[in-house]
């Protein structure tokens, strides 16, 4: 891990320590990488690069600032591929604790990401902020994620 986390930002700020980064593996598919219940386009190169190593899926790196939430029937969730017609897009988090810091908050939450539970903070509207247990739908910002071989570490984007 700490190999990955050197290669996504040369500090250690991944899931659990002070900075919040998410750094999953996911898989990848048609059109990007599979998050939640939903594929969320990423660089085509580096999706290429990784399927020439032979790897199936991607680690992906994401800031808390560059998830959004997802509003039921937003433009977000319109344009989003889902698994399920039935089930919301994006990723299910937990809320577990809300920072409220003014304009902006922090929500410490915790999601299912394959087959684990995964800490994550995302940074909210600080004027809409849930409420403890709650449960929010996320996904990373096109364009806002860092895209790391899984197999060889080696970084693909961002």
């Amino acid at each position: 891990m700490a190999k990955i986390v050197d290669q996504l930002c040369g500090c250690d700020c991944a899931v659990g320590v002070a900075g919040g980064d998410l750094l999953v593996e996911v898989p990848i598919t048609d059109g990007g990488v599979k998050f939640g219940n939903s594929v969320v386009p990423v660089n085509r190169e580096a999706l290429g690069a990784a399927a020439d190593k032979g790897d199936r899926t991607v680690t992906v790196g994401v800031r808390p600032e560059h998830f959004d939430v997802i509003e039921a029937n937003g433009g977000t969730a319109a344009s989003l591929s889902k698994d399920s017609a039935n089930a919301p897009a994006g990723l299910a988090v937990s809320v577990n604790v809300v920072e409220e810091l003014g304009a902006d908050g922090y929500v410490y939450g915790s999601a299912k990401l394959g087959g684990e539970h995964k800490d994550l903070v995302v940074r909210i509207n600080g004027r809409s902020v849930p409420e403890k247990g709650a449960t929010l739908h996320v996904v990373p910002r096109p364009g806002e994620t860092h895209v790391l071989s899984t197999s060889t570490s080696e970084r693909l984007s961002g």
